[in-house]
């Protein structure tokens, strides 16, 4: 249908460059982290799709395993933060004890309002290098989860009141029962939200966190790439392509995502409708 038109496409960039990103780095003969392994600054070519750069690099690799990277670190971020978020924000919102649902309940708000970007940046600053892919997806994950979990909470707390609860609670369910028989059913399309939105908003994290060298610089990300075209000064010296093809693809690859989420935002309301 024509209405699902962008839905398609956008799932077709998806796919496509997920493909692009597992199946380039299998089939290249070579480390990307490596430098002089092709003749430099070379301009795009059917030897070298996306030219080359000042360090000997294949654009054209390059950015397979630094959107293969980036990937790897939204997924693992978003996983770890929805995880997060529906575990907490679920126990302050289904839980019958006051206490505990006010300590979690202040503990949700605390982690919404810290400034959590001074607060990443200067854990990257001190230890970039320790960090790695996995070590900057579990700190985004732990810094980032409170919004969600207070969506989470307020979702659950209106479950809380439903018939079903009662019959539940005097079933025997305990909280935790309740909470993963009862009330995740009802909320799992939207964790399937938050997981596709916590992709776009680690990635655009982590990439923002490495243009400025914050992050490790060991592993390609589409960050390091925008990264090495500034210390190189790609800009001003007419390599265009260095930055140009990692960007369209990233900005690709961002844009299909949200057309992604937004649709399934609307097919949820109507669903709740």
């Amino acid at each position: 249908m024509v209405q699902y038109l962008d839905l398609r496409i956008s799932l077709a960039i998806i796919i496509s460059l997920i493909l692009y990103s597992v199946v380039v780095p299998q089939l290249s003969s070579y480390d990307p982290r490596l430098w002089n392994v092709v003749p430099r600054e070379r301009p795009p070519s059917l030897q070298y799709p996306f030219g080359t750069t000042s360090t000997g690099q294949d654009v054209f690799v390059l950015s397979a395993w630094a959107l293969r990277n980036s990937l790897i670190l939204g997924s693992i971020a978003a996983v770890l933060l929805v995880v997060i978020a529906f575990t907490m924000g679920s126990i302050a919102g289904g839980t019958r004890n006051t206490i505990i649902r006010g300590l979690l309940t202040y503990l949700i708000d605390s982690f919404c309002v810290i400034p959590f970007l001074p607060i990443l940046i200067m854990i990257g600053s001190l230890w970039r290098e320790a960090l790695g892919t996995i070590g900057t997806a579990l700190v985004i994950a732990l810094l980032g989860w409170g919004g969600q979990a207070r969506n989470v909470r307020s979702v659950i707390m209106g479950l809380r009141e439903r018939t079903f609860t009662y019959t539940a609670i005097f079933s025997g369910y305990g909280v935790l029962k309740l909470i993963y028989r009862s009330y995740l059913p009802y909320i799992v399309r939207w964790l399937s939200i938050a997981f596709l939105f916590g992709i776009i908003f680690c990635i655009g994290l982590e990439t923002t966190l490495s243009v400025f060298g914050i992050t490790s610089l060991e592993n390609p990300t589409i960050g390091t790439l925008i990264f090495w075209t500034r210390e190189y000064q790609a800009y001003l010296r007419g390599l265009w392509w260095w930055y140009t093809f990692p960007l369209v693809l990233f900005i690709a690859f961002l844009v299909a995502m949200y057309i992604v989420v937004r649709r399934l935002i609307a097919v949820f309301i109507e669903g709740v409708r």
